[in-house]
């Protein structure tokens, strides 16, 4: 076959400097037609056509969904890559995992228009030398893998990573797999290789195709038509004439390239990351936000898992308002996790892709060194055992790559308005009122918006043209409901919608008014049962120590039997209030305490205090004689008091007052009754004091007396 060559008009790279046209000599193609191929004929082509169209047909729905998750793996093995690199933090949570999410958060998902060659060939051998590292660590001649019984958190091999342990490598290994498969992806589609060794492929080409013996066109200088170009040229000589004509120049000019060699790589790194030719501008500010939403409910109900143990109560929430007192702990979170809400809504509303880079630089930063270094000292507890918090840096993690995406393609020009206002259907319209109906939400997000916006107008100006966007929102809704479901004119309404919507609305409606009144109704009839476990019964005599004191155990309290509640029943027959009072309960609700009479401890009273009493007894001064009786149980919440007291005080007559003298000083064997000192039936709520059944104790019963009298020897 003869040499070819084609004439190339025009100044080139190399060319004579004759300007005459000059001939290159192309590569050689040879092209052999043998007889035994075969050429097809369009009835053929046609004929494959319909036999691939019909195997394409015959494939089920499974294989065809099957065959689009295989292609939808494939083409973003990259994030299987980043789930596996984040994964493997959370199961081991060491200092040797843990470079590998800042790899991804501050590299790879940063990287545009995605993460070089030099990305993957690094997280590949870090993961190897994490494999190696762990197996030489697993051998039993370790000292530290003598003693496995040490469960502190900052345990050195364990924070480490090159502790003795079942399944030490198992997340590496398939995050090796999947980096290895990756990397075959990239190689079979011709993008393993960054844009740098392209081009020096394509000057071997060039060297290879050049006629043999002549030597390779030399790249010269050529001043290029840019303004720019030509003045930062000048400046470049003015700059070398500065130096010669200062001493100190040479040394300014080490000093800035060895400062420059520093900044330099992050400012190009920057400038590649914001560069608008690979990525077209999004918002995905709504996602992040959404993140942060979840996180914030997380840390509300699973406060357990980021707090002090010692300070965490029951650890929900609904405990701490009932006990009315919240952590300091636990608020610091929630007020941190609301401020960085604000900061990165500043941002947003800013435009401001420096502010979130470096935002997302120190935050990554700041929240690895938490969780990781900070929480298991707090709680005392690995990472790798708390749950809740591996569910909160796992939403975080989908944040900081929702974040990445941002900062890569930059923010949109238009980005006020609410997310939930993209749309017109009920769902929205009814998310959106929704939105409104929140306090104080929505006057937040406005003042935010004005604050961090460019506008002419004032603060009420820019209130009342959110409250109009609401309004016209709303009928927009409205009418482009009504375009889709039209309803024709001058009929009445179908029944189905009559008595689907509006019986629906009925409905709600009528549970709203009396939902509360069956819920409290229900509280109050249905409760658990919680007997009393110890009473303590003291009299006592103008506060004088006690000349009666009686405690009461679990032998002397037992619930009535049904025969006995029946019998209770009975003696209360013609009164329908006990009547009524008594069928609200069960035999098992009732609870009898037998006191025994004589006192538990002897009247310690001291005979100066005896004499004194003696004295107040003898006066014309009344004397006060105090029933007090406390029952313990067990609470069974958080609102339930586990101890309730009753306190009657009553002031006794003049007879009794003599009588009780007597007593004292010896003069009488005549015992003191004191009739209805203390109720019969009392009643223990869940939370508050014991208090006597007025219903019952008015009813027909026995009078309960109190005898003192006195044992002389």
């Amino acid at each position: 076959m003869e040499d070819q060559s084609i004439e190339l008009e025009g100044p080139m790279d190399g060319s004579a400097e004759d300007g005459q046209p000059r001939t290159t000599d192309l590569v050689e193609i040879q092209v052999t037609s043998a007889d035994e191929d075969v050429k097809k004929t369009p009835s053929e082509d046609s004929l494959d056509g319909k036999k691939q169209d019909k195997f394409e047909q015959s494939k089920s729905k499974v294989y065809l969904l099957l065959e689009a998750l295989y292609y939808l793996l494939i083409s973003r093995t990259e994030l299987i890559c980043y789930f596996l690199m984040i994964l493997d933090q959370i199961v081991y949570a060491s200092l040797l995992s843990l470079p590998l999410p800042l790899m991804v958060f501050l590299w790879g998902m940063l990287s545009v228009p995605r993460p070089s060659k030099s990305f993957w060939i690094t997280a590949i051998t870090y993961t190897e030398a994490i494999i190696v590292v762990k197996y030489l660590f697993q051998f039993g001649f370790w000292p530290w893998n003598k003693d496995q019984t040490n469960l502190e958190p900052f345990y050195p091999p364990r924070i480490i990573g090159i502790e003795q342990i079942n399944g030490y490598a198992t997340v590496d290994l398939i995050l090796l797999l999947a980096l290895f498969i990756h990397r075959s992806i990239l190689k079979r589609y011709g993008l393993w290789k960054d844009a740098e060794e392209i081009n020096s492929d394509f000057d071997k080409v060039e060297e290879k195709i050049s006629p043999h013996g002549s030597p390779a066109p030399k790249r010269e200088d050529t001043e290029l038509v840019v303004s720019g170009s030509t003045v930062q040229t000048s400046g470049t000589h003015s700059s070398i004439e500065e130096s010669l004509e200062d001493p100190n120049g040479k040394k300014k000019r080490a000093e800035m390239s060895t400062f420059g060699k520093i900044v330099n790589p992050f400012k190009e790194f920057y400038n590649q990351v914001t560069n608008p030719d690979y990525n077209a501008t999004t918002d995905v500010y709504a996602s992040m936000f959404f993140c942060d939403f979840i996180n914030f409910f997380i840390v509300v109900f699973g406060y357990t898992a980021f707090g002090p143990q010692q300070s965490v109560g029951t650890g929900d929430v609904s405990s701490y308002i009932q006990e009315d007192k919240v952590p300091i702990p636990f608020l610091i979170m929630l007020v941190v996790q609301f401020i960085l809400i604000i900061i990165d809504r500043a941002l947003y509303l800013r435009k401001n892709v420096l502010g979130k880079f470096i935002f997302q630089i120190v935050l990554v930063i700041l929240l690895h060194v938490w969780m990781f270094f900070v929480l298991p000292e707090v709680t005392k507890r690995k990472f790798s055992e708390n749950r809740p918090a591996q569910l909160w840096y796992f939403v975080k993690c989908v944040y900081f790559g929702l974040s990445a995406y941002q900062i890569r393609s930059s923010y949109p020009t238009r980005i006020l308005g609410n997310f939930l206002t993209k749309s017109y259907n009920y769902l929205n319209l009814f998310l959106y009122k929704g939105f409104l109906a929140i306090p104080f939400l929505l006057e937040l997000r406005v003042l935010m918006d004005w604050i961090w916006t460019d506008t002419t107008m004032a603060i009420g100006s820019w209130l009342q043209m959110e409250d109009i966007y609401a309004n016209v929102y709303q009928l927009k809704c409205w009418r482009d409901i009504e375009r889709n479901y039209p309803t024709p004119r001058g009929f009445k309404k179908k029944s189905l919608i009559k008595y689907g919507v509006g019986g629906l609305l009925l409905i709600l409606i009528i549970f709203i008014i009396w939902f509360p009144l069956v819920i409290f109704s229900f509280a109050n009839t249905v409760f658990k049962v919680n007997p009393p476990t110890e009473c303590t019964v003291t009299m006592t005599v103008n506060g004088f120590q006690p000349i009666y004191k009686m405690t009461v155990q679990t032998e002397g309290i037992r619930a009535l039997s049904s025969a006995e509640y029946k019998t209770l029943k009975e003696t209360f027959n013609g009164n329908l209030n006990a009547i009524a009072f008594l069928t609200a309960y069960e035999p098992e609700d009732i609870t009898e305490i037998q006191l025994n009479g004589q006192s538990t401890s002897l009247w310690g009273i001291s005979p100066p205090s005896k004499d004194e009493l003696i004295k107040q007894l003898a006066s014309s001064n009344k004397a006060r004689l105090e029933f007090h009786a406390s029952f313990l149980r067990t609470p069974s919440s958080a609102s339930a008091a586990d101890t309730l007291s009753f306190q009657i005080v009553r002031t006794l007559d003049s007879t009794e007052q003599t009588t009780l003298r007597d007593i004292l000083t010896n003069t009488t064997q005549t015992p003191l009754v004191i009739s209805k000192l203390f109720p019969r039936f009392m009643k223990l709520p869940s939370k508050g004091s014991a208090a006597g059944i007025k219903t019952l104790n008015d009813g027909n019963v026995d009078n309960c007396y109190s005898y003192i009298y006195s044992e002389s020897a």
